[in-house]
C-alpha cells in the first residue's frame, strides 16, 4: 500500500527489503516504473548512497530487538545531513485486541514513549502523530492504533 502511494506522488522510489522472496513478489506486483528495488539488509550496514527521505511502514515491528538499533542507525546514515525519516507502527497498548497468532511474527511494537525515544535517539527533532482509522491527530495517544514518527536531521 505504501509503495503504490509513494509511487504516485515522488519521481522516484527505491524500495528495500533484506528479504529477496518478499523484494521479488513486490516487483512483480508493482505497476509503477518509477520504482527501483534493492535487496539490502539494514541490520548489516547503511546504503552507499545517501537519500533525502526513508519511509518505513509496519516494519519496526517485525524487527527483532536486538537488531532495532543496528537497524535504525543504518537507515540515518543513509539520508542527507537534513533528511526525514517517516516511520509508523501500531501503538503496542492495541495489541491487547489483536489475534494472539498474528503477533508471532511482530513483537516489536512500540508505545508512544517508546516510539519517540526509539527515533530521538538518531534524529534531531521528532513528532509523533496518533492516527485512528484514517484519522491523524496529535491527541488521545493511549487510544490511538497507530503511530507515525516522523524524525528530522540524523544525528552524526
Amino acid at each position: 500500500i505504501g509503495l503504490s502511494i509513494l509511487s504516485q506522488n515522488f519521481d522516484n522510489v527505491l524500495a528495500l527489503d533484506n528479504d529477496k522472496y518478499l523484494l521479488s513478489q513486490a516487483k512483480k506486483f508493482c505497476e509503477f516504473d518509477n520504482v527501483d528495488f534493492i535487496l539490502h539488509d539494514f541490520y548489516e550496514a547503511p546504503l552507499n548512497k545517501k537519500y533525502s527521505s526513508a519511509v518505513c511502514f509496519d516494519v519496526i515491528s517485525s524487527i527483532p530487538k536486538e537488531f532495532e538499533d543496528s537497524f535504525l542507525g543504518n537507515v540515518a546514515k543513509s539520508l542527507n545531513s537534513d533528511g526525514v525519516l517517516v516511520i509508523g507502527t501500531q501503538n503496542k497498548l492495541t495489541t491487547k485486541y489483536s489475534k494472539k497468532e498474528n503477533l508471532l511474527e511482530q513483537p516489536n511494537f512500540k508505545t508512544y514513549e517508546d516510539l519517540r525515544d526509539y527515533v530521538s535517539d538518531k534524529f534531531e527533532n521528532t513528532i509523533i502523530l496518533s492516527m485512528n482509522d484514517e484519522t491523524i491527530h496529535t491527541g488521545k495517544r493511549e487510544n490511538a492504533q497507530y503511530f507515525l514518527a516522523i524524525g528530522f536531521h540524523p544525528l552524526r
